[in-house]
């Protein structure tokens, strides 16, 4: 019994061993595996279908359709075109430093005090030397040279203007690598800002002595007329010659205030620009306004195509700078160092 059990099992594990099994029952084998495989894959088929509709319902009660998202695009970019010739490619390198560029980080002032200060005038590479030699080894390199002058100093006689001190700065910053911004002021710490001859007669241009910490200050009244104009006058020869200088980084619109800081620092009865001429009623304190607002206009105009600045003021006088900044002015914060 057991030989005759045994041996067709044993005849049929040899033939599959060998490759020669029975069709008919490979066959019949097969199916019995794989219905249990079928079933479960149907069920997953069916149970994808019904996600599958009911995220295309989902997408339809949201109003977005029944389309699908798009496929990912896997086709080839088009090759770069070929750079244009003479077109020089640049990769900068990282760096730690401050990014010393003419119109941005750090300004000097004056070069630091060692050269180009009235009277005593080097000539533009001695200047370099001299500023290279002294300059602190903490204090970061600048790439523009700040400069402010009063009017006695760049018109000591009517028409004589001196651009031979102005060009030596700024051929003195060009040998150090920087550019120019300037100013120019009127009211001057402990004396006058303004020429002899714009004070004497026959211009006499009208204004007040104050005090001051460094003693009596001159304060113009910038209302007068002759004031108007003669300062229309300065600011448009200096425009004719330097608007669109691309050795000037910027004009900074300093003619009103302590230092042409728009400010009344240097005095010490007053604490405002307009109060300094005790207006007594609305009216005045508009009229000395306008009268700001136009010397602020004679900067726009003459240099329309170099950067024009003013400083930004407290909220008193907020409505100056505006007129400023709306003429295309920028602004700048006083002070760092």
């Amino acid at each position: 019994m057991m030989a005759s059990s045994n041996t067709p099992r044993s005849s049929e594990w040899a033939r599959r061993g060998t490759g020669a099994a029975d069709p008919d029952a490979i066959h019949t084998m097969t199916r019995r595996r794989l219905r249990p495989v079928i079933a479960v894959a149907a069920i997953g088929i069916a149970a994808g279908l019904l996600a599958f509709g009911a995220r295309n319902a989902s997408i339809r009660s949201q109003g977005l359709g029944a389309s699908l998202e798009p496929l990912p695009d896997y086709s080839v970019p088009e090759p770069a075109a070929p750079p244009a010739p003479g077109t020089v490619t640049v990769d900068p390198e990282r760096i730690d430093e401050v990014l010393v560029n003419p119109g941005m980080g750090f300004a000097s002032f004056h070069f630091g005090w060692w050269c180009n200060l009235p009277p005593i005038t080097y000539p533009p590479q001695k200047c370099a030397e001299r500023v290279l030699a002294n300059w602190p080894k903490n204090y970061p390199e600048s790439g523009t040279a700040y400069f402010r002058w009063h009017w006695s100093e760049i018109e000591p006689e009517r028409g004589r203007i001196d651009f031979e001190m102005i060009d030596n700065a700024i051929q003195s910053a060009n040998a150090l690598g920087m550019t120019l911004g300037f100013r120019v002021m009127t009211v001057a710490e402990g004396k006058s800002g303004l020429p002899d001859w714009l004070t004497s007669a026959p211009y006499e241009v009208a204004g007040q002595w104050r005090a001051g910490g460094a003693g009596k200050t001159f304060w113009p009244d910038y209302r007068d007329g002759t004031l108007q104009r003669e300062h229309a006058r300065l600011i448009g020869a200096l425009g004719n010659r330097y608007n669109g200088h691309p050795a000037v980084d910027h004009v900074d619109i300093g003619t009103v205030g302590c230092w042409g800081e728009w400010n009344t620092a240097c005095l010490s009865d007053v604490d405002s620009i307009i109060d300094v001429y005790e207006p007594g009623s609305r009216k005045e304190r508009k009229e000395i306004a306008e009268a700001l607002t136009q010397l602020i206009d004679h900067h726009l105009r003459a240099f329309s195509e170099t950067p024009v600045i003013m400083l930004a003021l407290d909220e008193k006088n907020v409505p100056l700078m505006l007129h400023a900044t709306r003429g295309g002015a920028g602004w700048r914060a006083d002070c760092w160092g």
